[in-house]
């Protein structure tokens, strides 16, 4: 079995421009918003590790599948976001929490558009429950970016064995997902916000 490939086109294009970070700690994820990915342990563990003073940003490629907008879910993913910080937190604590950016017309970006977003990263996170492959997490480590996977599935054929940051695993559910820890995603990111702060 062969995995989803990086798109090789792009990669001729040299090093894709990078979007200006500004002089924060940019975090980025690229997933379509289901459960699976993990959005939920991401939002907790980023949440959890900073705050509104820190100097950082997650920046999220993603987008609502049509079939749950189908079923009512709202279109927009910070309606989502909105809505699980409220849960978690409190009315209103999307505000209060260290910033998170939806990269706009997320559902419809090329793929170069993709690569200049994961490679304006300081470091890709993806703590997803299961994929087959995972192609975004096979981007972003062909474009040079530090990575951030759940040690579990797919990735791990190419990403183990030292290759990104692993996020452990706490089990496994019923249906065969893995389990990400949050307190293990929250501590991976503590170690990339302190390596970076240093200058290393």
């Amino acid at each position: 079995m062969v995995g989803e490939a990086v798109d090789g086109e792009v990669l001729q294009l040299g090093s894709p421009p990078r979007i200006s970070g500004g002089r924060d700690l940019v975090l980025v994820s690229a997933f379509k918003w289901e459960w699976r990915k993990g959005w939920d342990v991401l939002l907790r563990a980023y949440w959890s590790a900073f705050g509104p003073a820190d100097r950082v940003v997650l920046r999220l490629v993603t987008y609502v599948m049509q079939d749950a907008v189908e079923d009512g879910a709202s279109p927009r993913v910070e309606d989502h976001i909105e809505s699980f910080a409220a849960d978690v937190y409190g009315a209103g604590a999307a505000s209060e929490r260290a910033r998170v950016e939806v990269v706009p017309g997320s559902g419809a970006l090329s793929r170069l558009e993709v690569a200049r977003v994961l490679s304006s990263a300081d470091c890709f996170v993806l703590p997803t429950r299961g994929e087959g492959w995972g192609l975004p997490v096979a981007e972003a480590m062909t474009y040079g970016v530090l990575t951030a996977v759940t040690n579990w599935s797919g990735p791990v054929d190419f990403a183990g064995d030292g290759g990104s940051l692993a996020i452990p695993v706490e089990g496994v559910d019923e249906d065969g997902f893995g389990v990400p820890s949050t307190a293990g995603l929250e501590e991976v990111l503590r170690r990339v916000h302190g390596a970076w702060a240093s200058g290393g």
